[in-house]
């Protein structure tokens, strides 16, 4: 009897084990699924122009609309290209009309500035690679080099006395230093006198802009469905299923530049493999 009752546990924890081990549920999916760092930072970005630069009249409206909903501070100017066609007999003037529009993100709109760095790949992989972000420390032998002796060698000796030299000793950095420095100190000399420049080339010359990320809206996990992993796959540790993912916190940048509506999901297929020291894995 004794021998009866210690088989009957020992069944049902390998049997519990096992199941625990390679079955595939939503849980799991979710966890497969956030195991890709972007997930720490789901927001949808837009590179964005702060400054002064060229824009397009389609452009205009955009701005436009962000300066109505208190994003930016708006400043347009037209410069008017002129073109002259020369040709034999006679010659023609055509008059381009150029955009220039200077920006500034409000401090309203500052808040929809993305401060992060934009991450991809798996939790996993990039903790396991994290020593590649530190810098090399260069050895002092690569930097300061001794005195080398070079002897030099004739075609014939008898004819001409051998003359050696000496390579002087080198700090590899301080040379480098030299050259930048020779660089920043050249000077072009204009001592004649510019031209006079068109409105339209005076636009161009003040051309200064820099981007920033904006964000449009996040996207948010809904949840996992159609979870396929018959006996025969799980053996393989395969699966696949399908992840409903919702677009969600419109921003007022989001709806300028057509970002999906708010609450729209999409849904997207995935294929997942287990790995016995990680689990479930969204493969690539």
């Amino acid at each position: 009897m004794k021998k009866c009752l210690m088989f009957v546990p020992l069944a049902l924890l390998a049997l519990l084990t096992s199941c625990d081990n390679t079955a595939l549920t939503a849980g799991a999916v979710e966890d497969a699924v956030m195991m890709d760092v972007s997930w720490e930072n789901p927001q949808v970005l837009k590179t964005f122009n702060v400054g002064y630069f060229e824009v397009s009249e389609d452009r205009i409206i955009e701005l436009r609309q962000l300066q109505a909903a208190g994003m930016i501070t708006l400043k347009v100017e037209k410069a008017v290209e002129e073109k002259v066609w020369r040709g034999w007999y006679n010659s023609s003037t055509d008059y381009i009309d150029h955009y220039y529009a200077e920006v500034a993100l409000t401090e309203k709109g500052q808040k929809y500035v993305f401060e992060g760095e934009v991450k991809k790949g798996r939790k996993d992989i990039i903790k396991d690679m994290k020593d590649n972000e530190k810098e090399d420390v260069t050895p002092d032998y690569m930097l300061n080099l001794p005195a080398l002796k070079v002897t030099t060698l004739l075609p014939n000796p008898s004819s001409v006395a051998a003359q050696d030299e000496t390579l002087e000793a080198l700090n590899v950095n301080a040379q480098a230093q030299d050259v930048v420095e020779d660089m920043e100190e050249t000077v072009v000399d204009s001592t004649d006198a510019a031209p006079e420049l068109s409105a339209y080339e005076r636009a161009k010359a003040k051309v200064n802009a820099t981007t920033v990320q904006v964000i449009l809206g996040e996207m948010e996990f809904v949840k996992a469905k159609e979870i396929y992993c018959p006996e025969e796959w799980q053996k393989l540790g395969k699966a696949s299923c399908k992840i409903i993912i919702a677009f969600t916190g419109k921003t007022p940048f989001g709806y300028v530049y057509g970002a999906p509506a708010e609450g729209h999901r999409d849904i997207e297929s995935i294929e997942l493999k287990r790995y016995e020291d990680l689990g479930w894995v969204v493969e690539d």
